[in-house]
C-alpha cells in the first residue's frame, strides 16, 4: 500500500510542476486534468486504506489471517530472504524439522505403512560425522576450502580407484555428475576440480550450525 500512495503522491508532485511559459491553453488544461484526477485516486486509495484498515480491526483481524493464510509460501519466502540472517535461534530450527518430519510419519500411517522401529536423524550424530569427514582428509582424499570440505576426485583416481560418476559419457550425463550435490553446488568456484563434490558445507547466515 505504502508503495502505491508514494507512486500517486509523485506523480500529483510531478504534475503539480509549472509548464513552460510557451504552454497553448489546450495543455494546460490537459495538466490540470489530469493533476485533479490524481489527487481523486490518491483520495480514493486513502479513504479505501483506511476503510480497509477499519474492517480488518473490527473483525479482529480474521480477514488478515485470512491473507496471511492464503500468500503463506509466498510471504514466507519474502521475509527468508529479508530477514532470515538474523535467525540465530537451534530450537526454531529444530521444530520447522519436527513439524514437517509429524506430517510424514501421519501421511505413512494414513497409506498403512508400519512407523519405523528406529528414526535416524543426521543433526544427532553431527560428531561422527565430522570424525567421519575428518578421516577422509586424513587418507588424502579430502581437502578444506573457505570453511568447505570437498571430496579430492583426481587424488582418489591417482590412487588408482574408480568411481562411474566421475565418467562423462553415453551412461553418465554432466546433470548426473551434479546431481549429488544439486543447489549446493550452483555457482561453486572453491573445488579443485569440477568433479570433486562437497562432503561438508559451511553455514550461511540464517542456517543452523
Amino acid at each position: 500500500m505504502a508503495g502505491k500512495q508514494a507512486s500517486l503522491q509523485g506523480k500529483i508532485q510531478k504534475l503539480e510542476e509549472p509548464l513552460p511559459e510557451k504552454s497553448t491553453a489546450k495543455e494546460v488544461e490537459k495538466r490540470q486534468e489530469a493533476l485533479e484526477e490524481a489527487k481523486f485516486k490518491l483520495s480514493q486509495f486513502l479513504e479505501g486504506s483506511q476503510a480497509a484498515v477499519q474492517a480488518l480491526e473490527a473483525a479482529n483481524n480474521e480477514i488478515m489471517m485470512d491473507w496471511i493464510a492464503a500468500g503463506h509460501d509466498a510471504l514466507a519466502e519474502h521475509l527468508d530472504k529479508l530477514k532470515g540472517s538474523t535467525v540465530t535461534d537451534p530450537k526454531i530450527f529444530e521444530d520447522h524439522a519436527r513439524r514437517f518430519e509429524r506430517e510424514f510419519f501421519e501421511d505413512m500411517t494414513a497409506l498403512g505403512v508400519k512407523e519405523p522401529d528406529v528414526v535416524t536423524r543426521v543433526t544427532e550424530f553431527i560428531p561422527q560425522i565430522v570424525d567421519y569427514i575428518q578421516g577422509i582428509i586424513n587418507n588424502g582424499f579430502g581437502y578444506a576450502s573457505d570453511g568447505d570440505v570437498y571430496f579430492d576426485t583426481n587424488t582418489f583416481k591417482g590412487d588408482g580407484y574408480d568411481y562411474r560418476k566421475l565418467k562423462p559419457g553415453v551412461d553418465t550425463s554432466a546433470e548426473e555428475m551434479a546431481e549429488g550435490e544439486g543447489a549446493l553446488a550452483a555457482g561453486d568456484s572453491k573445488k579443485k576440480h569440477p568433479n570433486d563434490f562437497a562432503l561438508w558445507k559451511a553455514s550461511k547466515p540464517g542456517e543452523p550450525s
